[in-house]
């Protein structure tokens, strides 16, 4: 007895569809694989950019705490304060006087970037976060400016939220 022609037409579709659904199976399997793959990796990067930012952190902590230290080191001894916390003998430290500088506000940075959260570290890879800085100045006083390739722009934050608590001496 020989199969008929429609037998084999059954046979052809049930081997494409078992073919069709192992491969479907196999493609599923991978692409699970490669998914938690990347989640891991996601997951690693994570982590390290989290350390980096941490570290990051304590780094400018420390920092601070050391400037805040060498500023009242600085203070005590122009008021005549030994290491012991006793008045030194001497003239009371008139070279190490502080001169204070009054500045005046002559403009103001106009950046996209309101907060520190989301400023890039490397603004040239950036074009679209071009800023630019508005003078309050007449005209006059950069006349000839665009004559120099480069200029110094000396600035202070007006709206530092961290500025050191320092020591008023009378």
């Amino acid at each position: 007895m020989t199969p008929s022609s429609s037998h084999y037409s059954i046979a052809i579709a049930a081997t494409a569809i078992a073919a069709t659904t192992a491969a479907l199976l196999t493609a599923s399997i991978c692409s699970s694989h490669h998914k938690k793959q990347n989640e891991k990796l996601i997951a690693k990067l994570e982590e390290t950019r989290q350390a980096e930012r941490t570290g990051r952190i304590r780094a400018e902590m420390k920092l601070r705490t050391h400037l805040k230290d060498q500023e009242a080191n600085a203070i005590d001894e122009s008021n005549g304060v030994s290491e012991g916390g006793k008045k030194s003998g001497g003239g009371g430290g008139s070279s190490q006087q502080k001169h204070n500088l009054l500045l005046h506000c002559i403009g103001t940075i106009v950046s996209p970037y309101t907060k520190r959260m989301g400023t890039p570290r490397q603004g040239a890879l950036v074009p679209s976060g071009r800023g630019y800085i508005q003078l309050k100045i007449p005209v006059e006083c950069v006349e000839g400016l665009e004559s120099y390739s480069h200029a110094w722009v000396l600035f202070t934050f007006h709206a530092n939220t961290d500025t050191p608590t320092a020591k008023k001496t009378t």
